[in-house]
């Protein structure tokens, strides 16, 4: 009786895995074709991975021997000890029996069988039936995070290329106003603090922004990265984005000011946000019942969302901004809660100066 259950689980389990495969190659098909690897010119896949089983696929070939060393990248690197070789990882056997780029989809197909025989697994071990767990194996196999991994390549450009098919002059031109208010943010709350005389405020409002700009101008040296504008040139529909009076000023401003490389991440989005925390700490009043930052919380949100929408940013660019702004801003604040700095020295109590 043991021996029956046992093959009947068994059986089991390979009507799964067939299922389960299946299921994959349903999926995910079009991956084996050698011309429709999961990869684009934006993808590290092309330049690491794929490089790092090129030369593994090579030195195998000709002398059969197992690289150790590449001496294809600048001064050289490590081939077998680098981690994202993967050089004995079972799944990546068909790297060593073809060429890389007809694979890689095998790879991918494969890798997606076993993460239904994981969600597979897992729920036989909770106690699920056999359909549920099947079920579980589908689902997981397809869930969505797997195939946005599927085409990893594409991810960063994604937004841009989405809001291609909502372009409008209108909202060209509101979007573009949007982008070009961050430039009050410099202007408006320092001269209205500078005229109140409120200089403590008006010294950690600029040493907030100062501060978000220099991590994004550290971000651009380390990363210097060219938005859509360039990389999905010929992509992109409409190839030019047109409005009224705002769209002209704006180009003019960033072909003249904005050097190439400085994408990663958005000072636009940093910066805003940034003055924005600021405000809305510095600036209690309230004007028709709407704090400050209530007025100026919208064309914040208009402004990250222009700077996709304009092609200077990809979506990554603009969540790293995001992550500046709250950084800095906690950052400032508890440093002043620490101690008390200031470029503007305290005033002298009566009494404090002594003579010698």
């Amino acid at each position: 009786m043991a021996d029956s259950s046992g093959m009947r689980s068994l059986r089991a389990h390979a009507a799964a895995g067939l299922v389960l495969w299946g299921w994959a190659l349903l999926m995910y098909a079009p991956l084996l074709a050698p011309d429709r690897a999961p990869y684009s010119q934006y993808s590290d896949v092309l330049a690491e991975h794929l490089a790092l089983k090129r030369v593994a696929f090579d030195a195998w070939s000709k002398s059969r021997q197992i690289p150790l060393w590449r001496d294809d990248q600048f001064s050289g690197s490590p081939a077998l000890t680098n981690p994202q070789a993967l050089y004995f990882h079972p799944l990546h056997a068909a790297f060593w029996l073809m060429p890389p780029e007809a694979a890689l989809g095998i790879t991918f197909v494969v890798q997606f069988w076993m993460a239904g025989w994981g969600c597979y697994a897992l729920a036989r071990v909770l106690g699920a039936r056999w359909l549920p767990c099947v079920w579980s194996g589908v689902a997981g196999s397809s869930a969505f995070k797997l195939v946005l991994a599927a085409q990893a390549g594409w991810l960063a450009p994604l937004a841009t290329l989405a809001l291609a098919h909502v372009v409008s002059r209108p909202l060209t031109e509101v979007l573009y106003a949007c982008y070009f208010g961050y430039y009050l943010f410099f202007l408006v709350p320092p001269l209205v603090l500078f005229l109140r005389r409120r200089d403590r405020d008006l010294e950690r409002y600029v040493l907030t922004l100062a501060t978000a700009l220099y991590v994004c101008y550290l971000g651009f040296l380390v990363v210097p990265l060219r938005g859509p504008e360039y990389s999905l040139a010929g992509s992109l529909d409409p190839a030019t984005l047109t409005g009224y009076v705002v769209v002209p000023v704006q180009k003019f401003l960033m072909a003249h000011g904005d050097p190439p490389g400085a994408c990663l991440p958005s000072a636009h989005v940093a910066g805003a946000w940034a003055a924005l925390l600021a405000i809305r700490r510095l600036f209690t009043g309230r004007w028709l019942g709407v704090s400050v930052f209530g007025w100026l919380l919208a064309p914040t949100v208009g402004l990250t969302v222009a700077v996709v929408y304009t092609r200077y940013h990809y979506l990554t660019d603009a969540i790293c901004g995001l992550a500046v702004a709250f950084a800095v801003v906690a950052a400032i604040g508890y440093a002043t809660r620490r101690r008390r700095v200031g470029l503007v020295p305290p005033a002298v109590e009566a009494g404090a100066v002594t003579t010698m």
